[in-house]
């Protein structure tokens, strides 16, 4: 397991697709991530912000709860389940 906050990003990649709004290439590029490394919990957290910016809920709330599972303890859990709390008032 890789905690949230051992994650180091290389280069330009998905980081950027997402601060720059372009949630659907962001989505595509954290997958890959995710298919590569499914133990980092960053990459589930961070498929879970990019999912939900682009309204996809049931995907978000399920990157969101594994990167929970993955790290319940990370820097980035407190916001994880903040996310997933706002998520609860949306339909899936």
């Amino acid at each position: 397991m890789m905690p949230f906050n051992s994650f180091r990003p290389r280069g330009p990649g998905f980081l950027i697709y997402y601060k720059k709004g372009l949630h659907e290439q962001a989505i595509a590029a954290f997958k890959q991530s995710v298919e590569k490394q499914p133990n980092t919990a960053t990459f589930h957290y961070h498929l879970g912000l990019a999912s939900t910016k682009a309204g996809q809920f049931t995907q978000a709330r399920q990157a969101l709860e594994t990167a929970l599972r993955l790290d319940p303890k990370g820097a980035e859990a407190d916001e994880a389940r903040a996310t997933l709390t706002k998520l609860a008032t949306f339909g899936s």
